[in-house]
């Protein structure tokens, strides 16, 4: 059980800040369609810590997923590393959708 944990929390934040780079970028485009960086709307401090605020949240739903789901056992067979693998990949995408939804409703992404 530790050790699912522990795996969940490490895969789930190394995914997180990946998907975090993609959903936060430090630079845009000019709206005017050239091709030319912009300045970043935030300083190098605020960019890493809303990067590592959403880490967090992600890796303490992800977290909460594999917690709940150990506590539920439909069967008694043992688990195979590809049960293993799809447990952490629909753990850490509900956590994701979960966190998607409430920032919808609290006004969105900033």
């Amino acid at each position: 059980m530790e050790k699912t944990l522990i795996k969940g929390a490490i895969y789930s934040f190394l995914i997180a800040t990946l998907v975090g780079l993609l959903l936060f970028p430090d630079w845009g485009t000019e709206p005017s369609g050239g091709r030319s960086l912009i300045p970043p709307a935030w300083s190098a401090r605020e960019y890493i810590l809303r990067l590592l605020r959403f880490d967090a949240l992600v890796t303490l739903m992800t977290l909460a997923v594999l917690w709940f789901r150990s506590r539920i056992v439909l069967t008694d067979k043992r688990t195979s590393m590809l049960d293993f693998l799809k447990g952490i990949l629909l753990a850490f995408c509900v956590g994701l959708v979960i966190l998607f939804v409430f920032s919808f409703l609290l006004g969105g992404l900033r």
